[in-house]
């Protein structure tokens, strides 16, 4: 799909866009990874070293794909509200958080990273469930810290700045007044110079 896309046409959108799926592929190979040695090879249910690999590559794609939906989330925002026009590309011009990709990509790799290695503070890991390897039910926090505050987190911004951006287009529209409608009466009325309907 990302390659189908005419390149002069190919903007940071996509990129994002492109990867969430690269994250989210990785993240469907290693879940469907797990449960097939599992039952090919009934032993691996048993295999600590191969739980805590599946466990780490699983606890990284899903905070991956996640910090990619946040990126998209703010690049979305800040296209909006603050549209930056200054950074000129060979394709035209891009705003949000094109100028800082690069940082928007070591940050969705680096902090899943992070997180999926703190895990294995103390006597911790991943343990084997029946068709995963994931963290531990116990101690809470690790599932907590670890995996559902950041989510939970990254759910309340990505849902205020939609809100956001849709209260902000709907007042847009509203002050031009019902330019884009398509009912035959406006689409009949005459504009004057002003732009008030006569």
């Amino acid at each position: 799909m990302f390659l189908a896309i005419d390149p002069r046409r190919l903007i940071f959108r996509h990129q994002l866009i492109t990867f969430l799926l690269l994250f989210d592929l990785l993240k469907a190979i290693i879940l469907l990874l797990y449960p097939t040695r599992v039952m090919t090879h009934f032993n691996s249910y048993y295999n600590d070293k191969f739980c805590q690999a599946v466990g780490f590559l699983t606890a990284t794609a899903i905070e991956g794909a996640d910090f990619a939906i946040l990126a998209f989330a703010i690049h979305t925002f800040l296209l909006i509200f603050k549209p930056s026009l200054s950074v000129k590309t060979s394709n035209g011009v891009e705003g949000g958080l094109y100028r800082f990709r690069f940082y928007v990509y070591g940050l969705s790799f680096l902090i899943p990273l992070i997180l999926a290695s703190l895990a294995y503070i103390g006597n911790g890991g991943y343990n084997s469930f029946v068709c995963w390897c994931y963290l531990p039910q116990r101690p809470v926090w690790y599932r907590l810290v670890l995996s559902w505050v950041p989510r939970y987190i990254i759910f309340v911004f990505i849902m205020g700045a939609y809100a956001f951006i849709y209260f902000h287009v709907i007042r847009e529209f509203r002050t031009l007044g019902g330019v884009f409608t398509t009912h035959p009466s406006a689409a009949n009325a005459t504009w004057n110079s002003s732009g008030t309907q006569q």
